[in-house]
């Protein structure tokens, strides 16, 4: 091995060694603090309500609505802009179906933004330039 790939491997390892000690370190700090926001775990009516109750918590993130509707309104953007995101990423990874290509036209409308062009209305700007 030459001298420069043994300098370049050496600080490799130091780098991964360097990120794992401070991987650890935010997780022990993140584990040993206290959780300031608690969440209801008094028993439900039933099982039925027991699901409702983790459906909201889960997939609307209740808990974070009822105590700051501008956080929740962020992470619901954020999330939805990165579901697109993949959407419009997958179509590198993944062959299209014949059954999915009007979903795909749809996710890619949604994530384009260029303005459609409707012939009246060209028309109409043409006559009212022309006039």
């Amino acid at each position: 091995m030459s001298g420069l790939t043994l300098d370049f491997t050496i600080i490799g390892y130091l780098a991964i060694a360097i990120f794992l000690v401070g991987f650890m370190a935010r997780v022990w700090k993140y584990a040993t603090t206290p959780a300031p926001l608690k969440i209801q775990l008094t028993p439900a009516v039933g099982s039925t309500g027991v699901v409702c109750r983790m459906a909201q918590e889960v997939g609307l993130i209740k808990s974070l609505f009822n105590s700051n509707k501008i956080i929740w309104l962020a992470y619901c953007l954020f999330h939805l802009t990165l579901v697109l995101v993949l959407l419009k990423h997958a179509r590198f990874f993944f062959t299209v179906r014949a059954d999915i290509i009007s979903v795909k036209k749809f996710v890619t409308g949604l994530i384009t933004f260029r303005p459609r062009r409707c012939p009246e209305i060209l028309s109409l700007r043409r006559g009212a330039l022309s006039t």
